[in-house]
């Protein structure tokens, strides 16, 4: 269940920050409305980010039990 949400937000983060760059530097006419999304894209991009880094360090981390 834990690597499902490390994928989850990697792909999130990937799908977001691409879609930021493809609106800022592709796309024509970059309204001030545009940049502003397109920066909320990145901080989305970022968050998304540290959360796949913290579920990797959990899941890292955890401790192994056996089950006897």
């Amino acid at each position: 269940m834990g690597w499902l949400f490390v994928y989850g937000m990697s792909l999130v983060s990937v799908s977001a920050a691409g879609m930021a760059s493809i609106r800022i530097f592709a796309q024509p006419n970059t309204t001030p409305e545009r940049m502003e999304f397109s920066i909320f894209l990145l901080f989305i991009a970022t968050l998304s980010a540290v959360s796949a880094y913290y579920g990797i360090r959990v899941l890292k981390f955890k401790r192994k039990v056996a089950i006897l």
